[in-house]
C-alpha cells in the first residue's frame, strides 16, 4: 500500500489553466485541481494541501497549507487522494461505501450528500461487516469482478450520526476486519439517487439497469485524475464495460428521511439475495 509523508507548510505550485484539472462540489464550486508536469502528479485540496506522487515511488507527500489539521490531511489522504493515485498507476475505483453481504461486496455508489455512507453504515448495524466508505477498488479477472480492501474511516454527517447515536468525528483510519490485499467478489454495484419530493411514491424503488446504461451509471461515479492519457483512457472504458456486463447495477431511488431506511435496507438485502429485479421494484 502507498504510503504518506507530511512535510511542513509551503506554496502548493500550479500550472497552466489550460494543462489544469478540476472538480468541483455539488453547488458547482472548484474544491480540488490536478496537475501533470513530466512524470509528477499534484492534486491540490484547496484549503487542507496539496499531494505530490507519481507512477514509481511508495510513497505520496503532502503539502500542508498553514494551521491545517494534520489529522483531516490524513482523512482526505485515503478518501480522495489515495483513490486518485490509484487511477493514475492504472487501477478502477469507484466512488461508493461498501458492505460485506453473503454474494460478496456490496458497493453503493452515489453524489456526496445522497446517504452511501449512511447506508453503510445502517448494513453494519444489521451485522454486515463494512468495507468501504467513500472508494471501492476493483479488478476484472476471467468475466469475474473482484474487490481488494483499502483503508477507510467511517464519517457521518450530523443528522445520521445522531440518529445512530455516535459522534460525527472522524474515526481512526481503519481497514475492518479482513486481511490486508484479501479480494472478494463484487456482487453489486447500486447506484443511489433521491426521489423526487413531490412524487407521490414507495418510499424506495429498485431497478436492475441494462449494461449500456449501466456503464454511463458506472462512470459517473468513477474516481478519474484525467482523460487526457489517451491509452490509460482506452483501458479505463474497456474496464467499466467489463465491470457493467459482468456485475449487476441496481438504481435505488429513495425518498429522503431516516424514518424511511428500514424500508430501504430491506428491499436493498432482498433484491441483492434473490437478483431478480426485471422490472422496477417499490417497496412501501
Amino acid at each position: 500500500m502507498l504510503k504518506l509523508s507530511i512535510e511542513n507548510p509551503a506554496p502548493i505550485p500550479s500550472a497552466h489553466p489550460s494543462l489544469t484539472e478540476e472538480w468541483r462540489d455539488n453547488d458547482g464550486i472548484v474544491c480540488a485541481t490536478g496537475f501533470c508536469t513530466g512524470e509528477e502528479y499534484w492534486f491540490h485540496l484547496r484549503g487542507l494541501a496539496g499531494f505530490r506522487f507519481d507512477v514509481v515511488s511508495d510513497e505520496v507527500t503532502a503539502i500542508p497549507v498553514e494551521n491545517a489539521r494534520r489529522d483531516w490531511i490524513i482523512d482526505s489522504f485515503y478518501r480522495s487522494a489515495l483513490p486518485l493515485v490509484l487511477q493514475v498507476r492504472g487501477s478502477e475505483v469507484l466512488h461508493a461505501s461498501a458492505v460485506i453481504m453473503p454474494a460478496g461486496v456490496v458497493a453503493f455508489g452515489a453524489i456526496s450528500e445522497t446517504g452511501k455512507s449512511t447506508l453503510a453504515y445502517a448494513f453494519s448495524q444489521r451485522g454486515y461487516e463494512q468495507w468501504a466508505d467513500d472508494a471501492v477498488l476493483f479488478s476484472i479477472d476471467g468475466g469475474s469482478a473482484h474487490t481488494t480492501q483499502l483503508p477507510f474511516a467511517i464519517r457521518l454527517r450530523p443528522e445520521s450520526a445522531s440518529f445512530f447515536g455516535r459522534s460525527t468525528e472522524i474515526d481512526l483510519v481503519r481497514t475492518g476486519t479482513a486481511p490486508a490485499a484479501v479480494e472478494m467478489p463484487l456482487a453489486a454495484v447500486c447506484a443511489l439517487a433521491r426521489l423526487p419530493e413531490d412524487q407521490e411514491s414507495p418510499p424506495v424503488e429498485i431497478r436492475r439497469i441494462r449494461a449500456a446504461e449501466a456503464l454511463t451509471t458506472l462512470l459517473t461515479h468513477a474516481y478519474c485524475f484525467s482523460l487526457r492519457d489517451v491509452e490509460r483512457k482506452k483501458l479505463m472504458m474497456q474496464n467499466y464495460m467489463a465491470l457493467a456486463v459482468n456485475v449487476p447495477v441496481l438504481e435505488v431511488r429513495f425518498r429522503r428521511g431516516l424514518d424511511h431506511l428500514p424500508a430501504i435496507l430491506d428491499a436493498i438485502e432482498q433484491v441483492v439475495s434473490t437478483d431478480r429485479t426485471p422490472e422496477t421494484q417499490g417497496v412501501r
